[in-house]
């Protein structure tokens, strides 16, 4: 026999003599009988067990038993136990059932019926459980119940995994955990009973008296009511539904915050708002969303789309919801389009207020004034009131600007279309009239230039019908070709396209410098130009 071989024959040996030892000194932890009012031994009822009756205690490693009744094994080193059965595991676990089978080789400890595990935190009770006291891990298959000894919070699960040295909880089918203010309701969770942190994977509901909330993968702080949803996650309050890659949620004060692909839907009012950030507060109704902000308010195929740096929606003492819109404002709609820097919905009565240097197109229409008030119905723009300052510019030719102009101005749409305006104060007016030749382009008349203190003016096709002067009015018609310089234009004239929205991607566009996007200004009104 060669050295070699000698030097492996003798670790083996070495290691199956250990094992044999260690074999040895496991099956000497035997289960040590330390109490019984009676005991009795008989070949006819079990040929390795003895039978012990009333107050029956026994010990195993540490862990202490108690039942009425018990059968004890001696060569498999395990035992049967009946009746008022407790396992009590240092000072930390207490366990009780019905019926207990211990084996002491593998130490794990099955229970049956009626079962109720307790530590310092929390009491689980179901009707099966395997308990195993070396990995100190309870697991039950039937159904459970836990509830904490701390908060009264209860949850309930098809199956449980209690890990008593880590204290961590899986839970799995049928999840439900219930706190003061929620519930939760999910296929998968995991419990930190140090933290009182749930985990969640799979799909998630948590209901509360003002909220209800989806996810399917997340985290809720049930000590500090606050959590943590993603995966198509989305939180619906009040009237309001509020999504996006990620949310937070503080349940203390009821405020909830969106990341990434946020949209908030509101299903009464119908409109919609989309960011990249978003948070909302459930007792005030109140959102704030930005990063490419959207505000949609639904029409079918006529929806308005509007773009601020910054969209809050608040409540009113009524109840109804004000949607602000801050700085940089644009929105487009197929039969108008707007830009502002700032601008306020109504919902209650579908009214839009456009705020510092607004400007609005409707068809061939450019309109501009101090603030502009537009109120909407289905299908369409109803009427607009103009407070100070209004102006009306269409292109009548190369060059060539009709214009109204007036204190105040009120205008009615039919069909999409400006079809009459009513001018209040100061109304002045550059009209190009032109005679229609079939066949060929129009011929240029003159221009006229009015003034009086009221003006009424009927549309068609967005070609003036008909004008109305009221109140001593006053005015010139030019030749085309002996117009004087700067009577074509009224103070405060602007033509401004550039900045005019073109579809509902382009109310995300930024402007060009001013000065470069005015086609035509008058020079002293050059200060009021609107300025992105």
């Amino acid at each position: 026999m060669n050295s070699a071989f000698k030097l492996v024959l003798s670790f083996a040996l070495v290691a199956i003599l250990s094992l044999q030892t260690l074999a040895q000194e496991t099956s000497k932890k035997k289960i040590e009988l330390l109490r019984a009012n009676f005991q009795d031994f008989s070949v006819d009822v079990h040929p390795d067990a003895t039978r012990l009756i009333g107050n029956v205690i026994m010990r195993h490693e540490g862990v202490i038993m108690y039942c009425d009744s018990a059968y004890l094994y001696d060569s498999s080193n395990s035992l049967d136990a009946f009746s008022n059965v407790h396992v009590k595991q240092g000072d930390t676990l207490d366990l009780y059932g019905d019926f207990l089978k211990y084996n002491a080789p593998t130490r794990t400890a099955e229970v049956f019926n009626n079962i109720t595990l307790k530590d310092k935190e929390m009491i689980l009770t179901t009707d099966y459980l395997l308990h195993n006291l070396r990995t100190d891990i309870s697991t039950y298959l039937n159904g459970g119940k836990i509830v904490s000894t701390e908060n009264d919070n209860v949850l309930v699960s098809q199956r449980g995994d209690y890990y008593s040295k880590t204290r961590f909880m899986f839970f799995k089918d049928d999840v439900v955990l219930t706190t003061e203010k929620y519930t939760i309701y999910t296929d998968s969770l995991r419990y930190d009973m140090e933290t009182e942190i749930a985990y969640f994977i799979g799909p998630t509901e948590i209901i509360s008296k003002d909220s209800y909330i989806y996810c399917e993968n997340g985290w809720s702080d049930t000590r500090r009511n606050i959590s943590q949803f993603n995966q198509n996650a989305y939180v619906i309050s009040d009237t309001q539904r509020m999504e996006g890659d990620s949310l937070f949620y503080d349940q203390n004060i009821g405020m909830g915050k969106a990341f990434n692909n946020v949209q908030i839907t509101d299903t009464v009012n119908n409109y919609i708002i989309n960011g990249d950030f978003a948070i909302h507060y459930d007792s005030t109704g109140h959102s704030l969303v930005t990063e490419r902000a959207m505000l949609t308010l639904i029409d079918g195929p006529d929806s308005l789309y509007l773009h601020g740096d910054t969209l809050f929606s608040v409540k009113d003492s009524s109840g109804n919801h004000i949607v602000h819109a801050y700085h940089r404002v644009k929105f487009f709609r197929n039969d108008m389009q707007g830009k502002c820097d700032s601008l306020t919905y109504h919902d209650a009565d579908s009214i839009i207020v456009m705020y510092h240097t607004p400007v609005l197109w409707s068809d061939e229409n450019q309109i501009n004034g101090r603030i502009i008030n537009l109120y909407l119905k289905t299908g369409g723009l109803d009427r607009m009131y103009i407070e100070q300052d209004s102006f009306i510019t269409s292109e009548a030719g190369p060059n060539q600007y009709n214009q109204i102009k007036g204190n105040y101005l009120t205008g009615y749409f039919e069909k999409g279309k400006l079809a009459r305006v009513w001018v209040e104060g100061n109304g002045e007016t550059v009209y190009y009239a032109k005679e229609e030749n079939e066949g060929e382009d129009d011929k240029d008349i003159g221009m006229n230039r009015l003034i009086c203190s009221d003006i009424r003016i009927f549309l068609e096709d967005n070609e003036v019908q008909k004008i109305v002067f009221i109140d001593m009015p006053s005015g010139t018609l030019y030749p085309i070709d002996q117009v004087p310089g700067g009577e074509d234009q009224l103070k405060g004239f602007r033509w401004d396209p550039s900045w005019r929205p073109l579809d509902k991607d382009d109310i995300f566009r930024k402007d060009a410098p001013e000065g470069v996007a005015a086609v035509a200004s008058t020079e002293k009104d050059a200060d009021e130009a609107p300025a992105d």
